[in-house]
């Protein structure tokens, strides 16, 4: 065999394990169609299992939550690629020499709207989750809102060391960041 030939299979086997190596580990979270399906990723609507206990939501609340979610996703989707495009827009505006002030401010201006029509639609979707929710599954919720508030004080209380690191697998899941002693 030539030459050519191992070099063209070298770099052909190492385009392969560069694109494998790319993508990361596969992750088997179950979402809705099973494992890898939508929602199947972690910290998506698939995976509830702990707010489905914490407030005793029964599996209509639960469908009826990721319906909500999905098809708040679908109608954001313009949005997003709309706003995508003006930060494409704005940023080879600004690379310019001479950036036009004009279209700078409408791409702003046109992308404050876009982000006060998004907040505006969360606030929807917060209202029609809401409405699933029993009375005293809001009052559940309402310690769990309490609870997040203090987020940054036992993120803190750790990294200081005066609570302990949750042990792996309870609490915060993520990993170790490398080369730093806590959680990010």
């Amino acid at each position: 065999m030539t030459k050519r030939f191992w070099i063209a299979a070298l770099a052909a086997t190492l385009g392969l394990a560069t694109l494998a190596v790319a993508q990361g580990p596969r992750r088997n979270f179950a979402g809705p169609g099973g494992p890898g399906g939508p929602g199947a990723h972690r910290g998506g609507v698939g995976q509830i299992e702990a707010l489905k206990t914490y407030l005793g939501l029964t599996d209509t609340q639960v469908s009826t939550l990721r319906q909500v979610r999905t098809d708040a996703m679908e109608q954001a989707k313009p949005n997003m690629k709309e706003n995508a495009q003006k930060a494409r827009d704005l940023r080879a505006e600004m690379s310019k020499s001479n950036p036009d002030p004009n279209i700078v401010g409408r791409l702003m201006t046109e992308m404050k709207q876009t982000r006060e029509e998004t907040r505006a639609a969360q606030t929807q979707i917060r209202e029609k989750s809401l409405a699933v929710l029993t009375d005293p599954q809001k009052a559940k919720l309402k310690g769990l809102e309490e609870a997040a508030a203090l987020q940054d004080a036992v993120r803190q209380a750790r990294m200081t060391g005066l609570l302990s690191m949750p042990e792996p697998g309870e609490g915060d899941t993520r990993p170790m960041m490398k080369g730093r002693g806590f959680r990010r």
